[in-house]
């Protein structure tokens, strides 16, 4: 057995209705459901020691209700969203016969609205809205429920995108935030306003530059639904925060060297994150707690063209993290690097279309650099390559059917992804889906 034998199914529906010329709502329902005999933890695969042992019969199954509405009032769009999320993950112990599970539910609201104004000869994108959620998890261990938790989210925001020239932007904005904890490790609420200011500036009409500064606020997260938390009550636990700057600059043109479309763009980032806390480890069974400050430095670099019906896009990306300083006596030492970093790598995208039959092909390589260690304590991660192929047919006279065939990993390549804890286990994948659903009602009165 490989703990990797399943079967998924994945069903989705939407509905749609124009009330009037000014209202639209669409109801959407997925169901995703994975149930086979699977390891029980995704690092624990055929190189890890006894690891037939730690196959059980598996199941994963997710809900999801979605309610949104759009609303048009010539100079002012608004869109909602109402939703309903609910993750449920069970095993079953081969040898006492009992399930467990951990059951997550989400319940939000999201609205954005965009106005578009004139003060005197200024013109001026007016974006605001709210953010409201609402997550609880719990355990059930052989039907009996314990370490339930839960987290109450509301966000208030506005930004003003103003036109200084016909070629030069400025946007200022600010958020409120509010986030209220009821677990094991914590049950504080935290309340902090949030600023960002971004520019944009059209040199020409193929280049542009921009650059932003936005303030960053996050709460600790939920331990997880399948996890019970092993830590104390913690009453100095703090929110993150902190700052992400960027600033790029982006070409784009058409008819240069015969193609129909040549650009490219660069984007450089800092983010720079206070009282940073340790998901991953914390959520196990450990002390959570506020581990220190973090940096992380990187850039992003892309080149796309077109010709006729052929694509191309290459992208290098590149992310270094540390921290800069570590609370005494924490697992972290100044200059380590996060565990999940994920370092360099270079995305390759190639694509064909056949407008006459609806078809649409595509090649990706990926390809992730060795991670060397700064210091002693870093985790040293070896490379890899993968590649995928997809095709997808929409056919002409039937547009609302949609058929996607993809190979993943091709070549079979074993490899562990840099943002994971896994080991490392060869997997080609072939995946066929298809769809078909468009109700469409107008009002008829």
């Amino acid at each position: 057995m490989t703990g990797e034998e399943g079967r998924t199914e994945n069903y989705l529906a939407k509905v749609g209705w124009d009330i009037n010329d000014s209202n639209r709502i669409k109801l959407a329902y997925d169901y995703y459901k994975d149930a086979g005999d699977y390891s029980i933890k995704s690092n624990m695969g055929e190189d890890y020691p006894d690891h037939e042992k730690y196959i059980r019969p598996t199941k994963y199954v997710r809900d999801t209700v979605t309610l949104n509405h759009e609303l048009s009032l010539g100079m002012t769009e608004v869109r909602s969203s109402l939703y309903w999320n609910q993750m449920n993950y069970a095993n079953q112990n081969t040898d006492t016969g009992i399930v467990s599970e951990g059951n997550t539910q989400v319940i939000g609201l999201n609205s954005l609205a965009e106005s578009s104004l004139f003060f005197g000869n200024t013109s001026n994108v007016v974006r605001y809205g709210l953010d409201a959620k609402r997550e609880e998890s719990k355990k059930i261990n052989g039907g009996v429920e314990s370490g339930k938790e839960s987290a109450d989210t509301f966000a208030v925001y506005a930004e003003d995108e103003i036109a200084i020239l016909d070629n030069w932007t400025v946007t200022p904005g600010v958020r409120y935030n509010y986030y209220k904890l009821d677990m094991k490790a914590s049950d504080n609420a935290y309340s902090t306003p949030t600023f960002g200011l971004a520019t944009n500036y059209d040199i020409t009409n193929e280049w542009r530059v921009r650059a932003s500064a936005t303030e960053l606020f996050k709460g600790p997260g939920l331990t997880g639904s399948y996890l019970e938390s092993g830590s104390s009550y913690n009453p100095d636990l703090k929110a993150e925060t902190g700052v992400n700057y960027e600033a790029g600059i982006a070409y784009q043109t058409i008819g240069m060297l015969g193609l129909d479309q040549f650009g490219f763009s660069f984007t450089a980032f800092q983010t720079d994150i206070n009282d940073y806390i340790d998901d991953v480890w914390t959520g196990k069974s450990k002390f959570v707690d506020n581990e220190g400050d973090v940096r992380i430095q990187g850039f992003e670099s892309v080149v796309n063209m077109s010709y006729s019906d052929f694509s191309g896009r290459v992208t290098y990306a590149k992310s270094d993290s540390e921290f800069v300083s570590v609370k005494q006596g924490g697992r972290y030492v100044v200059g380590q690097s996060l565990d999940d970093e994920v370092g360099d790598s270079v995305s390759v995208n190639l694509g064909y279309a056949f407008p006459e039959l609806g078809i649409d092909m595509n090649w990706n390589s990926q390809i992730v650099f060795d991670l060397n260690k700064k210091v002693e304590e870093d985790t040293e991660k070896e490379g890899y390559n993968t590649h995928k192929f997809d095709i997808r047919w929409v056919p002409n006279q039937l547009s609302d059917l949609t058929v996607t065939a993809s190979v993943e990993n091709i070549f079979n390549e074993q490899y562990v992804s840099h943002a994971s804890h896994d080991l490392a286990t060869p997997t080609t994948n072939l995946v066929v889906t298809s769809s078909y659903l468009q109700l469409t009602y107008s009002n008829l009165t």
